[in-house]
This record gives C-alpha cells, structure tokens and sequence, in this order.
C-alpha cells in the first residue's frame, strides 16, 4: 500500500508560486460482477481489491461465509473487475448486536492514539480513512481506503477471507460516525465503535436500537458515548 507522488503547483509564503512534490492518495473505480452479472461499480483504493469486494457482497447480503465463495478473480486494468460465482442466496442482515463487550475508559484515549499511528499512507497524504479492529491483546487489524465505508468493507472482506472471528473485538474508526457506519458496526456485530469525530442524530437512534455502544470526540482525555453506556466501565 503506497501513495503516488506528484507534482503540483502550490502558493507559497511571500506569494511566489513553486513546482514541488507532493503524496496524494490513489483511486480506481471498481467493477463488481456476481455469477456474470453487474452488480455495482465502487470508487475505492487500489489494494486488496478482494477483500474490498467480499466485504461489499456481505454488507449487500450476497454472502455471509467464505464456503459461500465458490470462486473469483481481480481482471486488472484502467477500471479493474471483481468477478464473483457464488451460491445463490439472500442474506438477512443483522439489526442488533448480540455481543457482550466491556471496556476500560483508560484504553479509549491510547486507541485513539494507536489509530492516529497506525496509517503511514493517512500521515503522507491527508486522503484515506482507517478503521482498526483491537481486541484485550490491543491492535489486530487496520484497513484503509479514500472511502470511509470502505474500510469496513475491507475489514469484513479480510475476515471471511481468512476465517477471521471477531468474536471480542471493538471497532476504532477515523471518520464521522454517519449512520451507514453504525449500519455496518452492527452487522458485523461488534459491540462497541470508537471514533475522534461526530455522531447524526439517526445513527444515534440506530445505535441504540442496534444494542452497540457508540462513543464519539474520542480526543485526548475525553469521549462522549451516546448509546449503550454500560459497556464502558472500570474492569
């Protein structure tokens, strides 16, 4: 995973203009097919295509487990295709959280931080979002993409591809807490999302609808949780 270096014109002080270089962040546009059918095209980053692609189909109900998947292939190009045979099925998706989670409030201000340190390609470029997966152990997986979603699609599309649980895992996230992001946390029935940003007014209905503990200004010494408070506490 890398950026692109560039070229740009910028304003400098004293007002002089000069050529100098620059990382900016990479994007394709991402065919998805499913047994020869389109199915959608994704403006995403151009790594780990497949798990971009699996954790789409889950969070659109074509697939739940990697037995589903019974094969696939990334056909490179300007556009690159996704193209998918799977079993024909429907998936219900989950509403609420049945996980049981609870976690100290001293760990939410060093998650944040290990967030922050976590994406050299956010520090060189400004244009990716990251969201992280910690267990007790603390850090086990990050994914990031120029799409906020998307890193939950990456989260989940690594997971099934690697027969992943999540099982006792929480979820910290870079971006505003939109309710497609609390949609998504639920589904992959994680109890708890942590993020240095804002929640809607209908993610926060979602959340506590969901059964999923949503803290958000997660900066420094401080958070605010907005649903499902009990999962905060003093181990």
């Amino acid at each position: 995973m890398k950026a692109k270096k560039i070229k740009r014109l910028t304003k400098y002080k004293n007002k002089d203009f000069v050529i100098e270089e620059d990382f900016v962040a990479e994007e394709v546009l991402l065919e998805i097919q499913v047994n020869n059918q389109f199915i959608a095209k994704i403006s995403t980053s151009p790594w780990e295509l497949d798990e971009m692609a699996v954790g789409f189909l889950y969070f659109t109900g074509y697939l739940q487990t990697k037995k589903e998947l019974i094969s696939y292939q990334i056909i490179e190009g300007e556009h690159p295709v996704f193209s998918a045979q799977i079993n024909e099925k429907k998936h219900q998706l989950r509403e609420k959280v049945q996980e049981n989670f609870t976690l100290s409030p001293n760990k939410i201000s060093p998650n944040m931080e290990e967030l922050k340190n976590a994406s050299n390609i956010f520090q060189s470029t400004g244009g990716v979002h990251n969201a992280t997966l910690f267990n007790k152990n603390g850090l086990a997986i990050v994914k990031m993409d120029i799409g906020r979603h998307n890193t939950l699609d990456r989260l989940m599309g690594f997971c099934i591809l690697n027969d992943y649980s999540l099982k006792d895992h929480y979820l910290v996230f870079s971006g505003r807490l939109a309710s497609e992001i609390i949609l998504k946390t639920i589904q992959m029935n994680l109890p708890i999302i942590i993020s240095p940003s804002a929640p809607t007014t209908r993610s926060i209905e979602l959340g506590k609808k969901g059964n999923l503990t949503m803290i958000g200004f997660a900066r420094e010494e401080r958070f605010s949780i907005y649903s499902h408070p009990e999962r905060i506490t003093e181990e």
